[in-house]
């Protein structure tokens, strides 16, 4: 009942504001705080429409150009214009409360296509919303009930998932035909049964075949999947029925497999039917929502305008700019997940490459425990401090960067610049940002536990570089990656990406991008002389080694950044990042010390 009302609202903004003749796309609103968000979305001149998004959850709404969304912080109103297909995630609470645009994997790479469409163009042939699938549902011999049960129970579930798909993406399934057909009971592998519903079954007038196999697992079979399709926009979905117990739990398997079918992959987030493992008895708890992520959100919506167009039977048919915008969403699912297969094999079906994760070369024993004693050493450190010792926010990074420098004197030359910079790196780092990176190869229990983190945490103060704690980080993040990471092209601006992606960043920030280039050439010449650790333990200053930020660039959005600088690989960036690091080299630390 509840998805059904949710369906009904939802209907209502789209008919408030999407002319039929203009193109369909989306805004993704996300709630990422603990509580329901009060928003309106604003058209034009005094056109508004007042909405709520209750904690958790996510919503797409019709884009036109000039969108705003409003919302009230501590008696104070913000407005923040909306941009066609991305996604705003509503972060903090009370007076922090923002909205804050996502940025994906090369969005700052690539310069905006020149004399593409406008956003509100008309179509050559205008979508309609909600779009009806026709479907087929089946089960095989081994389905235990009568038709008369299992029709009825399926059909509510498939009625279910429509309303789900509805909400989301506009989309709506219509069951035009019920049947049976005859699985190879000699198969138990998923995926061989697949091959074999295929071969059998023809979706006839329908779109998409959706089956139910009743065959059970074998005992010494160690297949775990719970359902599959061939890929997205294909004609068949297969699904074991009796694998999970529960309703709520098959009906979230076939939500995961309807949202393969229309473009979404699989994303570490576990509140969203796309999480790699399913079957985890989430479905069943009363305050869950099945339901899909805000990227999945978009990706789907993606699918659906060129689905409303005309006969798409897979990725590649897409258009190009659809075809550019799946490959930054699976592009940064590769890079937050890089261990999951799905993401990338979409990367590949719209003949892109996927980003190769970072991974480290070589970590010896000795740099592991080195940098640990790093992280100690800091630690006992802060604890040592007042309060507002922990407030001097330059004068405490540079404590911290002795103190690690003393603990690291001992390590021999090839594992001491390595030390040193993780170390520093997790140190001082008060939101796991290093992690976030997904470096392959970091074994980060032993270089920190949770219990330890926690009370560093309460203790460290925010440290920082020139009075900004995000320049501290970006120091400390990118001298380690500079040594971490061997054999593999990493440049400051790509870190920059990296960790803008990462910490949903908003502007292109000059003074973080020099606060990157400063901790990648630090790392460089502490590797290439180790001994420089005696003068770090005794002096190190932070006016000696990062450049202020009086005189560098305005940080930029998106757009300014675009009509500036066109990409990070422009030649107009390209000056202006080789002028920042010829000016880095003027300063004391990274002079000759002969």
């Amino acid at each position: 009942m509840m998805h059904r009302l949710a369906v009904l609202l939802l209907l209502a903004v789209w008919s408030a504001f999407a002319p039929s003749s203009l193109r369909s796309a989306v805004f993704v609103l996300a709630n990422r705080t603990g509580d329901e968000v009060r928003y309106t979305v604003v058209v034009g001149k005094g056109e508004a429409r007042p909405g709520t998004i209750a904690r958790g959850d996510v919503a797409a709404l019709p884009f036109v150009r000039g969108s705003e969304v409003d919302f009230t912080v501590d008696g104070k109103a913000h407005r923040c214009l909306m941009r066609r297909n991305e996604i705003y995630c509503f972060v903090g609470a009370g007076k922090e409360l923002r909205l804050k645009q996502v940025g994906f994997a090369g969005s700052w790479r690539q310069a905006p296509d020149a004399g593409g469409k406008d956003d509100d163009e008309p179509l050559e042939k205008p979508a309609k919303f909600p779009l009806k699938i026709p479907v087929e549902i089946l089960v095989d011999q081994a389905e235990p009930t009568v038709q008369k049960v299992w029709e009825k129970r399926l059909r509510q579930r498939v009625a279910d998932a429509s309303d789900i798909l509805e909400r989301c993406c506009r989309i709506q399934l219509d069951v035009i035909e019920v049947g049976t057909w005859q699985s190879d009971d000699k198969l138990t592998k998923l995926r061989d049964l697949m091959g074999d519903f295929r071969t059998k079954v023809a979706p006839g007038k329908a779109r998409l075949a959706i089956g139910f196999t009743g065959l059970p697992v074998a005992k010494e079979d160690d297949d775990k999947a719970l359902g599959c399709t061939p890929g997205p926009l294909q004609t068949h979905i297969l699904l074991r029925e009796y694998r999970v117990r529960t309703e709520a739990e098959r009906l979230e398997v076939l939500v995961h497999e309807l949202g393969h079918f229309l473009g979404a992959c699989h994303v570490p987030d576990p509140d969203s039917a796309m999480r790699p493992k399913l079957g985890d008895g989430k479905a069943n708890l009363r305050a869950f929502r099945i339901g899909y992520d805000p990227l999945n959100t978009l990706a789907m919506n993606l699918v659906a305008e060129e689905l409303a167009q005309r006969p798409v039977r897979g990725l590649g048919m897409l258009t190009a700019p659809t075809r550019r915008r799946l490959l930054d969403l699976y592009s940064s699912v590769v890079r937050a997940d890089p261990d999951d297969p799905a993401a990338a094999q979409f990367v590949r079906m719209l003949g892109g490459t996927p980003p190769e994760p970072l991974t480290v070369g070589s970590l010896s024993g000795e740099s592991v425990d080195g940098a640990r004693a790093v992280v100690v050493a800091v630690t006992a450190e802060a604890k040592k401090l007042s309060a507002k010792e922990r407030g001097d926010g330059d004068a405490l990074m540079e404590r911290y960067c002795r103190v690690a420098a003393e603990s690291c004197r001992r390590l021999q030359g090839e594992h001491a610049a390595t030390a040193y910079t993780l170390g520093l790196a997790v140190a001082i780092d008060r939101s796991s940002l290093l992690r976030s990176l997904g470096i392959r190869g970091i074994p980060w229990s032993k270089l920190e536990s949770d219990q330890e983190r926690g009370q560093r945490l309460q203790v460290l103060g925010v440290p920082t570089m020139h009075g900004s704690a995000s320049m501290a980080q970006s120091f400390a993040v990118s001298a380690a990656v500079q040594l971490l990471v061997e054999g593999q092209a990493v440049s400051a601006a790509g870190l920059q990406e990296e960790l803008l992606l990462h910490q949903g960043g908003e502007r292109f920030r000059f003074d973080e991008l020099s606060a990157s280039l400063a901790g990648m050439t630090f790392a460089t010449q502490l590797d290439a002389s180790p001994s420089l650790l005696d003068d770090l333990a005794k002096s190190f200053r932070v006016a000696d080694y990062v450049l202020p930020t009086k005189g560098l660039p305005e940080s930029v959005d998106r757009d300014q950044f675009a009509r500036q600088y066109g990409s990070t690989t422009d030649e107009r960036f390209l000056e202006k990042q080789d002028a920042l690091r010829k000016r880095l080299l003027t300063l004391p630390g990274y002079q000759s010390r002969d």
